[in-house]
């Protein structure tokens, strides 16, 4: 799939198919479009409405599907999709909300069974060993170590709670 942004479109028909839209009088309707890109294509792509979901001005991926010297190039039109968990067009949002919500699920994992050990509040307790879980995975990772996967307490937690706010966001 190639990226690029809709430079023109132009309706170019309709007719019956049965990937169609279900019309007021029972037939199937796709609407044919002819959109051009700013990369310079010309391609054909069939929608469900008469109305072009990709009006001139929008980024969109595409993909020839078929191309003739008689018909030109046919193929879809469609929003661009998200990169993916670790490549994500989000800015990287989710994936620190993630991470804290691993490291606030650890930390309960790790204080689990103790009497408030530290400061004698729990909810701050777990506040606390999260930030500092962050702060570790944030060294692992800057490091590029591998590390156990498999979660072990620590004998006394106190020294891994630090007295520093951070970015949880409570």
């Amino acid at each position: 799939m190639k990226t690029s942004k809709v430079k023109s479109v132009q309706g170019n028909g309709s007719f019956k198919s049965g990937y169609g839209a279900l019309q007021d009088n029972g037939d199937k309707l796709l609407f044919s479009f002819e959109y051009e890109f700013e990369d310079g294509i010309v391609l054909k792509a069939n929608h469900k409405t008469n109305v072009t979901p990709f009006p001139e001005g929008s980024e969109v991926e595409y993909e020839i599907t078929r191309e003739s010297e008689q018909y030109g190039k046919s193929g879809k039109v469609s929003k661009p999709q998200s990169k993916g968990f670790n490549n994500s067009n989000k800015g990287g949002s989710d994936l620190k909300g993630i991470k804290i919500g691993h490291a606030i699920t650890n930390a309960v994992q790790l204080l689990n069974g103790k009497q408030h050990p530290i400061t004698g509040d729990l909810e701050e307790d777990i506040k606390r060993l999260a930030r500092k879980i962050l702060k570790i995975g944030e060294e692992l990772n800057n490091e590029n170590v591998k590390v156990n996967p498999k979660l072990e307490v620590p004998p006394d937690i106190t020294p891994l709670i630090p007295e520093t706010d951070d970015d949880l966001p409570f």
